[in-house]
Parts: structure tokens; C-alpha cells; sequence
């Protein structure tokens, strides 16, 4: 036998598709997701009427603008009757009544519903926007997510009505995240939802604060975000803007980022953080411009049992979980910030809190006087003359649900 025989009997050749059975072509397209199922139906004509074949690749489809959705309509056919992730951006106001067909069509299969509407373009919208709610009037079965979103500079529009899908909760519902429309009053519908999001501007449009279980009884975890929106003509964003919480609460994520606001003092968020606390399993607050709000959690947890700490550095911001008899408390704050809480961390959290402050402090290899230094010196309106100013890194409110959802 020759050599190039003998490394041909020894080297085994490469398996090809096109010699696999189209059962197991298929078993395997079934793990693909989108982007990987269209890849497929590109190589070859066989793989395209594979790839078409197998339903479920074709279940969570990408973020689109509506016109391409209706350019491809075909995509949506692929899925067969099988649950479905729909997701449409940047919806104008003139596409209103076709989105609203879209849905109802699909209502009945949709598993999954996020939609993003442009909302500062939005004038006299009434009489569109019912379109909409008359395509979410019917009942949907098979909804575990809704999310009605706006961009973060754009004001929400009127209020969500209360006989959306027929005033009752789908019975999958799982998780609501409202940024686009007001909830001035409880919606029937998402009166058992156990997870929320939503901006303050949404759950208190008339400034006067609301309590949480009011509007979403079956509550377990709240993620407030744009505690900064709307303050203007000088009325600082406080905590005491959000609503009052005085029912047991597992999670609360708070986030807000009055950029350019500077250090301030804050005792409205005190009060409101004293009320809330008690009730709240999880708190992660992001306040890094008031060191009031976290002295006050960190406070709240002197003479706690076999307290943990655990520091870590986040987008620019030191996130400083504390954990002690089932409850978690974590807290945002600018690196000078975090210098000067170092000692009461210690204090706190005795051998082990120290080891991990001073771990995190020589990893970061800093110390508090380079850090002084590499800062910008304190604003004169700062009234928290401890505290140095740095200027807010830009907000990313992706992190936000990445606390209570995971990535």
C-alpha cells in the first residue's frame, strides 16, 4: 500500500451535509436562532427548504421597523403557528393602523411583544392610538412579556385604558415594561404581573406620588427608571417623586442620572428611602449624585449579622452590594465617594468587609489621594463639601434590567 493510501485510510474525511438525512438537518436547524437560520437557508437550495421547514428558528424575530416587517411578511409565515417574539422600532404615527392589523393577526400567537414608538412626533393622536388599543382589546393567550417603549428623551402619551385585553390579565403574563404611555390609574390587566418596569414620568404623570401596589397589585419586582425625567425649572429629581411602597416588595432597582446635577444633598430621598426600606428584600439604587440617599441604606444595615460585601466596578461607578440575613442592598457611587465610605464599610462588615475593600482598592490600584488629585475640585453649589464632582458618565438603561432579567 502506497503512502498517500495509508493517509488516506487514516485520516477520516469531513462530514458533509449533503450526505446527512434530512431528519437530522432538520433536528439540528432546530437549535439555530434567527440570525443562524438565515445564514442556513443561504448555503444551498436543499439547506433553504430546511431551514424554511423547521419552525422554530423563525419563533424570535430581530428588532424592525414596521416597513421592513410588511416588505417581509413571508419570514412571519415561517413560524408556522408556533409562539411568537415580534419586536418593532421607531413606530411613527402614521403607522399606527397598519401596526394595529399586524397585531391583531397575530395577537392569538404572540409570545413575546415589544414595541418602540417615536412619541415626541406624535400630535392629536387620540383617534390613532385607539386603533391600537382596539388591536389589544381581545384576550392573548399565549403573552408572557409587553413592553410599550419610548426613547429616553421622548414624553409618554396618554394613558394606558383599562380594557385592554378585555381587563384582564393574559393568564402567561409574566414581566411589563412601560416607558410610552401613562398609568394614572391600575390597569386590570397587569394586576397580577410580578415584574415591572416603568419610568416615573409613567407612574406619576400628575406629580403626585401613587402607591406601587395601587397600580400593579401582584408586584414582586419594580425597576424605576428616569427618576431625572422631568425635572426642569429648577425642581430637583427626588425620591420622594416615585411612589410610596408600604407592601412587601422583593426586588426595587432604581435608577437615576441627573446629568450635570453635581453632588447634592437630598433629604426628601432619605424620608422616602426610611418608608420604603423595611418593605424591600433587594434595593439597588443608582444615585451617585446624592451620597445622602446612600449613607442612608448603608445605615440601614448597622448591627446586621454576618454581613457580606462584595465591590465591584460597573460603567464608570463602584457598585457596592450588601447582603446580610436575606437581604441585599447595593448601591452605585462615584470612586471619591466610594473612598470615603471605605472606613465605614470596614467598620461594618468587620475582617471580611475589610479584606474585600482593600482586594478592590489595590485592584483598582489607586488610593484616595491620586483619586483626589485625578478629580476636578468640588463644585461651590455643592452643598455635600465631602463629596467630589464628577461628571455622570452616559446613561445606559440596557443595565438596568440586566439586575432583575438577567442578560
Amino acid at each position: 500500500m502506497g503512502l498517500d493510501e495509508e493517509l488516506t485510510r487514516m485520516v477520516p474525511c469531513t462530514p458533509s451535509l449533503s450526505g446527512m438525512p434530512p431528519e437530522l438537518i432538520l433536528h439540528t436547524f432546530s437549535f439555530l436562532d434567527f440570525p443562524a437560520g438565515v445564514a442556513a437557508s443561504h448555503v444551498s437550495k436543499r439547506l433553504r427548504s430546511l431551514a424554511i421547514a423547521e419552525r422554530r428558528p423563525w419563533q424570535v424575530l430581530p428588532p424592525v421597523t414596521l416597513p421592513t416587517l410588511l416588505r417581509h411578511r413571508d419570514i412571519i409565515r415561517r413560524s408556522g403557528q408556533l409562539e411568537l417574539d415580534l419586536s418593532i422600532r421607531n413606530i411613527t404615527q402614521p403607522q399606527l393602523r397598519g401596526l394595529s392589523v399586524i397585531i391583531t393577526t397575530l395577537l392569538p400567537r404572540l409570545r413575546m411583544l415589544q414595541l418602540v414608538f417615536l412619541t415626541n412626533d406624535y400630535t392629536e393622536h387620540e383617534r390613532d392610538l385607539q386603533a391600537l388599543w382596539f388591536a389589544l382589546h381581545d384576550q392573548a393567550p399565549l403573552l408572557q412579556t409587553l413592553r410599550l417603549l419610548a426613547p429616553r428623551d421622548h414624553a409618554p402619551l396618554a394613558a394606558v385604558p383599562s380594557e385592554i385585553f378585555l381587563g384582564n390579565p393574559p393568564e402567561k403574563l409574566s414581566s411589563v415594561r412601560i416607558t410610552a404611555f401613562e398609568l394614572p390609574v391600575a390597569c386590570g390587566a397587569f394586576k397580577t404581573t410580578p415584574r415591572v418596569g416603568a419610568s416615573v414620568a409613567v407612574l406619576t404623570p400628575n406629580v403626585t406620588p401613587m402607591r406601587v401596589h395601587d397600580a400593579f397589585p401582584g408586584v414582586a419586582a419594580l425597576v424605576i427608571a428616569r427618576v431625572e425625567f422631568g425635572a426642569m425649572f429648577g425642581d430637583p429629581p427626588v425620591l420622594s417623586r416615585l411612589p410610596r411602597i408600604d407592601r412587601s416588595l422583593n426586588t426595587l432597582v432604581i435608577y437615576c442620572r441627573p446629568e450635570g446635577a453635581g453632588v447634592r444633598r437630598d433629604s426628601a430621598s432619605v424620608e422616602w428611602l426610611g418608608a420604603a426600606l423595611p418593605f424591600v428584600r433587594k434595593l439597588k439604587l443608582v444615585y451617585p449624585e446624592c451620597p445622602d440617599a446612600t449613607d442612608a441604606i448603608i445605615d440601614s444595615l448597622a448591627g446586621a449579622v454576618d454581613l457580606t460585601i462584595r465591590i465591584r466596578a460597573v460603567r464608570g461607578l463602584v457598585h457596592v452590594r450588601l447582603s446580610s440575613a436575606g437581604l441585599k442592598r447595593t448601591v452605585a457611587v462615584y470612586w471619591d465617594t466610594f473612598v470615603l465610605l471605605a472606613p465605614r464599610l470596614s467598620k461594618l462588615g468587620g475582617d471580611r468587609a475589610r479584606k474585600a475593600v482593600r482586594r478592590f482598592m489595590k485592584k483598582r490600584g489607586d488610593n484616595r489621594e491620586s483619586a483626589c488629585a485625578n478629580s476636578p475640585p468640588p463644585s461651590p453649589s455643592d452643598s455635600h463639601s465631602d463629596a467630589v464632582h464628577r461628571s455622570p458618565s452616559p446613561v445606559d438603561y440596557d443595565m438596568l434590567t440586566s439586575f432583575l432579567y438577567g442578560p
